[in-house]
Protein backbone atom coordinates (compact mmCIF):
# COMPACT_ATOMS: atom_id res chain seq x y z
CA UNK A 1 0.00 0.00 0.00
CA UNK A 2 1.26 3.54 -0.79
CA UNK A 3 2.01 5.87 2.16
CA UNK A 4 1.37 9.29 1.27
CA UNK A 5 0.40 12.38 3.17
CA UNK A 6 -0.31 14.58 0.14
CA UNK A 7 -4.09 15.02 0.47
CA UNK A 8 -4.24 14.47 -3.63
CA UNK A 9 -2.40 11.44 -4.09
CA UNK A 10 2.43 12.07 -3.24
CA UNK A 11 31.34 14.21 -3.78
CA UNK A 12 32.32 17.60 -3.04
CA UNK A 13 33.94 17.09 -6.49
CA UNK A 14 31.14 16.37 -8.49
CA UNK A 15 27.58 14.60 -8.17
CA UNK A 16 27.01 11.19 -8.46
CA UNK A 17 24.24 10.19 -10.76
CA UNK A 18 22.18 7.46 -10.60
CA UNK A 19 20.59 5.36 -12.72
CA UNK A 20 17.03 4.94 -12.15
CA UNK A 21 17.43 0.80 -10.86
CA UNK A 22 20.42 1.67 -9.20
CA UNK A 23 22.04 0.56 -5.79
CA UNK A 24 23.26 2.82 -3.44
CA UNK A 25 26.58 1.97 -1.00
CA UNK A 26 25.65 1.91 2.76
CA UNK A 27 24.95 5.53 4.46
CA UNK A 28 24.79 7.54 1.21
CA UNK A 29 21.84 10.43 1.12
CA UNK A 30 19.24 10.57 -1.49
CA UNK A 31 18.19 13.08 -3.58
CA UNK A 32 14.97 12.57 -5.65
CA UNK A 33 13.08 15.09 -7.47
CA UNK A 34 9.50 14.94 -7.11
CA UNK A 35 5.91 16.55 -8.89
CA UNK A 36 2.56 16.68 -8.77
CA UNK A 37 1.19 19.66 -11.39
CA UNK A 38 -1.81 20.25 -12.96
CA UNK A 39 -0.52 19.71 -16.72
CA UNK A 40 -0.71 22.56 -18.72
CA UNK A 41 -3.87 21.38 -20.82
CA UNK A 42 -5.47 21.10 -17.57
CA UNK A 43 -8.54 19.69 -18.41
CA UNK A 44 -9.22 16.86 -21.93
CA UNK A 45 -12.15 15.58 -22.86
CA UNK A 46 -11.86 11.81 -23.51
CA UNK A 47 -13.41 10.36 -27.18
CA UNK A 48 -16.11 8.61 -24.89
CA UNK A 49 -17.19 12.34 -23.95
CA UNK A 50 -16.08 12.66 -20.37
CA UNK A 51 -14.23 15.72 -19.22
CA UNK A 52 -11.50 14.66 -17.17
CA UNK A 53 -8.83 16.31 -15.35
CA UNK A 54 -4.90 16.28 -16.28
CA UNK A 55 -1.79 16.13 -13.80
CA UNK A 56 1.70 15.05 -13.55
CA UNK A 57 2.18 12.74 -10.81
CA UNK A 58 5.15 11.39 -8.83
CA UNK A 59 5.76 7.96 -7.19
CA UNK A 60 8.94 6.25 -5.44
CA UNK A 61 9.45 3.08 -4.31
CA UNK A 62 12.38 1.35 -2.94
CA UNK A 63 13.65 -1.94 -2.94
CA UNK A 64 16.03 -4.31 -0.77
CA UNK A 65 17.55 -6.79 -3.08
CA UNK A 66 19.80 -8.11 -0.75
CA UNK A 67 19.52 -11.18 2.05
CA UNK A 68 19.89 -8.23 5.13
CA UNK A 69 17.03 -5.62 6.38
CA UNK A 70 18.47 -2.54 4.67
CA UNK A 71 16.56 1.14 6.49
CA UNK A 72 15.96 4.22 5.68
CA UNK A 73 15.07 7.95 6.92
CA UNK A 74 14.10 11.17 5.85
CA UNK A 75 16.62 13.76 6.03
CA UNK A 76 14.57 16.97 4.27
CA UNK A 77 11.74 18.09 1.76
CA UNK A 78 12.27 21.19 0.13
CA UNK A 79 9.83 23.18 -2.14
CA UNK A 80 9.39 26.84 -2.52
CA UNK A 81 12.49 27.66 -0.70
CA UNK A 82 11.74 26.07 2.92
CA UNK A 83 11.58 22.99 4.16
CA UNK A 84 8.21 20.92 4.12
CA UNK A 85 6.55 19.14 7.19
CA UNK A 86 7.06 17.01 8.42
CA UNK A 87 3.79 17.80 10.41
CA UNK A 88 3.70 15.57 13.39
CA UNK A 89 3.17 12.16 11.63
CA UNK A 90 5.92 9.29 13.38
CA UNK A 91 6.65 8.62 9.61
CA UNK A 92 7.94 11.81 8.28
CA UNK A 93 9.85 12.21 11.48
CA UNK A 94 14.21 12.47 10.65
CA UNK A 95 14.32 9.81 14.02
CA UNK A 96 11.96 7.50 12.75
CA UNK A 97 13.91 4.92 10.98
CA UNK A 98 12.29 2.95 8.00
CA UNK A 99 12.99 -0.75 7.48
CA UNK A 100 12.82 -2.62 4.26
CA UNK A 101 12.72 -6.29 4.36
CA UNK A 102 15.20 -8.69 2.40
CA UNK A 103 13.78 -9.31 -1.28
CA UNK A 104 11.11 -6.70 -0.24
CA UNK A 105 10.23 -3.09 -1.69
CA UNK A 106 7.34 -0.67 -1.62
CA UNK A 107 6.28 2.97 -2.20
CA UNK A 108 7.88 5.90 -0.15
CA UNK A 109 5.13 8.81 1.24
CA UNK A 110 5.97 12.54 -0.04
CA UNK A 111 5.58 13.61 3.15
CA UNK A 112 3.55 16.54 1.94
CA UNK A 113 0.60 17.93 3.43
CA UNK A 114 0.01 21.06 1.26
CA UNK A 115 0.19 21.24 -1.95
CA UNK A 116 3.48 22.67 -3.27
CA UNK A 117 3.12 26.27 -5.12
CA UNK A 118 4.43 25.45 -8.16
CA UNK A 119 4.07 21.97 -8.11
CA UNK A 120 7.92 20.81 -7.17
CA UNK A 121 9.50 19.54 -4.60
CA UNK A 122 13.10 17.82 -3.63
CA UNK A 123 12.75 14.49 -1.43
CA UNK A 124 15.99 13.77 0.48
CA UNK A 125 16.39 10.95 2.26
CA UNK A 126 19.49 8.86 3.86
CA UNK A 127 20.31 5.04 3.55
CA UNK A 128 21.97 3.04 5.81
CA UNK A 129 22.05 -0.02 3.71
CA UNK A 130 22.32 -0.68 -0.29
CA UNK A 131 18.93 -0.58 -1.41
CA UNK A 132 17.62 0.57 -5.18
CA UNK A 133 15.48 3.33 -6.03
CA UNK A 134 13.33 4.61 -8.59
CA UNK A 135 11.17 7.66 -8.83
CA UNK A 136 8.85 8.25 -11.61
CA UNK A 137 6.52 10.61 -13.34
CA UNK A 138 3.32 9.62 -15.21
CA UNK A 139 0.99 11.56 -16.76
CA UNK A 140 -3.10 10.88 -14.86
CA UNK A 141 -6.18 11.64 -15.78
CA UNK A 142 -8.42 12.27 -13.29
CA UNK A 143 -12.08 10.85 -14.00
CA UNK A 144 -15.41 12.32 -11.91
CA UNK A 145 -15.32 10.86 -8.79
CA UNK A 146 -17.23 7.34 -9.27
CA UNK A 147 -17.24 7.70 -12.90
CA UNK A 148 -15.66 4.36 -13.30
CA UNK A 149 -16.34 2.72 -10.08
CA UNK A 150 -14.94 3.13 -6.50
CA UNK A 151 -11.42 3.89 -6.33
CA UNK A 152 -10.74 4.49 -10.04
CA UNK A 153 -9.61 8.19 -9.55
CA UNK A 154 -6.47 8.37 -11.64
CA UNK A 155 -6.01 6.56 -15.23
CA UNK A 156 -2.35 6.84 -16.22
CA UNK A 157 -1.65 7.22 -19.45
CA UNK A 158 2.59 6.81 -19.13
CA UNK A 159 5.28 7.06 -17.03
CA UNK A 160 8.74 7.35 -17.05
CA UNK A 161 11.52 7.22 -14.37
CA UNK A 162 13.03 10.56 -12.91
CA UNK A 163 17.17 11.24 -12.30
CA UNK A 164 18.12 10.26 -8.64
CA UNK A 165 21.39 12.20 -7.23
CA UNK A 166 23.86 11.46 -4.42
CA UNK A 167 24.80 14.51 -3.90
CA UNK A 168 24.95 18.19 -5.69
CA UNK A 169 26.71 19.02 -8.68
CA UNK A 170 29.20 21.51 -7.22
CA UNK A 171 29.56 25.27 -7.66
CA UNK A 172 31.08 26.65 -10.90
CA UNK A 173 30.60 22.80 -12.73
CA UNK A 174 29.03 22.79 -16.56
CA UNK A 175 26.49 19.45 -17.15
CA UNK A 176 24.86 18.50 -20.64
CA UNK A 177 21.65 17.62 -21.30
CA UNK A 178 20.72 15.69 -24.26
CA UNK A 179 20.43 14.82 -27.09
CA UNK A 180 16.67 16.17 -26.75
CA UNK A 181 14.40 14.96 -29.43
CA UNK A 182 11.91 18.27 -29.86
CA UNK A 183 9.71 16.25 -32.58
CA UNK A 184 9.74 14.75 -36.31
CA UNK A 185 10.29 18.10 -38.74
CA UNK A 186 10.26 15.82 -41.72
CA UNK A 187 6.79 14.51 -41.92
CA UNK A 188 7.37 12.59 -45.66
CA UNK A 189 4.63 10.54 -47.29
CA UNK A 190 3.60 8.36 -44.84
CA UNK A 191 2.42 10.64 -41.58
CA UNK A 192 -0.51 13.40 -41.15
CA UNK A 193 0.54 16.76 -39.34
CA UNK A 194 -0.49 16.03 -36.70
CA UNK A 195 2.03 13.30 -36.12
CA UNK A 196 4.82 15.70 -36.23
CA UNK A 197 4.70 15.45 -32.28
CA UNK A 198 6.62 18.75 -31.66
CA UNK A 199 7.87 19.00 -27.93
CA UNK A 200 8.04 21.68 -25.28
CA UNK A 201 11.43 21.43 -23.51
CA UNK A 202 11.58 22.34 -19.65
CA UNK A 203 14.51 22.40 -17.44
CA UNK A 204 14.00 21.60 -13.86
CA UNK A 205 16.26 23.15 -11.23
CA UNK A 206 17.23 23.01 -7.68
CA UNK A 207 19.71 25.43 -6.16
CA UNK A 208 21.11 23.09 -2.59
CA UNK A 209 23.18 26.02 -1.44
CA UNK A 210 22.51 28.33 0.88
CA UNK A 211 22.66 32.16 -0.97
CA UNK A 212 20.50 32.37 -4.31
CA UNK A 213 22.08 31.06 -7.31
CA UNK A 214 22.44 32.09 -11.25
CA UNK A 215 21.76 29.23 -13.51
CA UNK A 216 23.32 29.98 -16.87
CA UNK A 217 21.30 27.82 -19.55
CA UNK A 218 22.52 27.30 -22.97
CA UNK A 219 21.17 25.75 -25.94
CA UNK A 220 23.01 23.97 -28.92
CA UNK A 221 21.10 22.89 -31.96
CA UNK A 222 21.23 21.91 -35.09
CA UNK A 223 24.16 19.77 -36.51
CA UNK A 224 27.59 21.37 -37.18
CA UNK A 225 26.69 24.57 -35.32
CA UNK A 226 29.07 25.36 -32.40
CA UNK A 227 27.29 28.59 -31.43
CA UNK A 228 24.05 29.11 -29.04
CA UNK A 229 21.30 28.83 -30.47
CA UNK A 230 19.64 30.22 -27.13
CA UNK A 231 20.77 31.47 -24.00
CA UNK A 232 18.96 32.51 -20.73
CA UNK A 233 19.83 33.49 -17.03
CA UNK A 234 17.63 32.03 -14.00
CA UNK A 235 17.99 33.19 -10.20
CA UNK A 236 16.96 30.99 -8.04
CA UNK A 237 16.37 30.91 -4.18
CA UNK A 238 18.42 28.97 -1.82
CA UNK A 239 16.57 25.25 -1.26
CA UNK A 240 14.46 26.49 -3.94
CA UNK A 241 13.21 23.90 -6.62
CA UNK A 242 11.49 25.63 -9.98
CA UNK A 243 10.69 24.77 -13.89
CA UNK A 244 12.08 26.47 -16.70
CA UNK A 245 9.45 25.82 -19.30
CA UNK A 246 9.40 26.10 -22.53
CA UNK A 247 12.22 27.03 -23.81
CA UNK A 248 12.10 28.68 -27.11
CA UNK A 249 13.64 25.98 -29.51
CA UNK A 250 11.18 25.98 -32.86
CA UNK A 251 11.16 22.67 -34.25
CA UNK A 252 11.29 24.38 -38.22
CA UNK A 253 13.90 26.49 -37.11
CA UNK A 254 16.29 24.12 -35.35
CA UNK A 255 15.99 22.14 -38.40
CA UNK A 256 16.79 24.44 -40.59
CA UNK A 257 20.36 24.37 -38.97
CA UNK A 258 20.65 20.71 -40.04
CA UNK A 259 21.47 19.10 -43.33
CA UNK A 260 18.73 18.00 -44.94
CA UNK A 261 16.22 19.18 -42.28
CA UNK A 262 15.26 15.55 -41.31
CA UNK A 263 16.26 16.22 -38.05
CA UNK A 264 15.80 18.85 -35.06
CA UNK A 265 18.80 17.79 -32.32
CA UNK A 266 19.21 19.91 -29.65
CA UNK A 267 21.33 19.89 -26.06
CA UNK A 268 21.51 21.86 -23.25
CA UNK A 269 24.62 22.68 -21.16
CA UNK A 270 24.03 24.58 -17.55
CA UNK A 271 26.15 26.28 -14.59
CA UNK A 272 25.38 27.69 -11.78
CA UNK A 273 27.16 29.38 -8.96
CA UNK A 274 25.60 27.63 -6.04
CA UNK A 275 25.96 23.77 -5.60
CA UNK A 276 22.62 22.32 -7.50
CA UNK A 277 20.94 19.50 -8.85
CA UNK A 278 19.24 19.84 -12.43
CA UNK A 279 17.12 17.60 -14.92
CA UNK A 280 15.54 18.41 -18.63
CA UNK A 281 12.21 17.64 -20.21
CA UNK A 282 10.38 17.18 -23.38
CA UNK A 283 6.65 17.23 -23.17
CA UNK A 284 4.01 15.89 -26.28
CA UNK A 285 0.82 17.91 -24.60
CA UNK A 286 -1.52 16.29 -27.13
CA UNK A 287 -0.19 12.89 -27.64
CA UNK A 288 -1.97 10.45 -29.69
CA UNK A 289 -2.75 6.92 -28.41
CA UNK A 290 0.32 5.20 -28.05
CA UNK A 291 2.63 8.41 -28.12
CA UNK A 292 5.06 8.47 -25.28
CA UNK A 293 3.85 12.23 -23.44
CA UNK A 294 7.51 12.68 -21.50
CA UNK A 295 10.69 12.30 -21.84
CA UNK A 296 13.15 12.78 -19.20
CA UNK A 297 16.83 13.66 -20.12
CA UNK A 298 19.32 13.06 -17.09
CA UNK A 299 22.50 15.50 -16.86
CA UNK A 300 25.96 14.66 -17.71
CA UNK A 301 28.98 16.50 -15.76
CA UNK A 302 31.62 17.71 -18.53
CA UNK A 303 33.61 20.04 -16.37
Amino acid sequence: MKKSLFLTGVLCGAALLLAPDTARAEGSRLYVPWVFAVAETGEVTRRDGVLVGVSWKSDLTLFNGTAEPATWHWVATYSDGKVLGPYGDPYCMPETEHTVPPGQGGYVGACISIPPRNGLAMLVLETSRTLIARPTVSLVHLPPFGYCGPGALEVPQGRVPLPVFENLFPAGSTVAFGEIDLGNPSIGYCASGNQRYPRRVNVTLFNGGDAPASFRIRVKAGVNRPEDFYEQTVSVGPKEIIQVNRLPLDLDEVASRTEGESVAPAWVLLTADQPYIAYVSSVFDDPEPGAMPMEVYPPRLIE
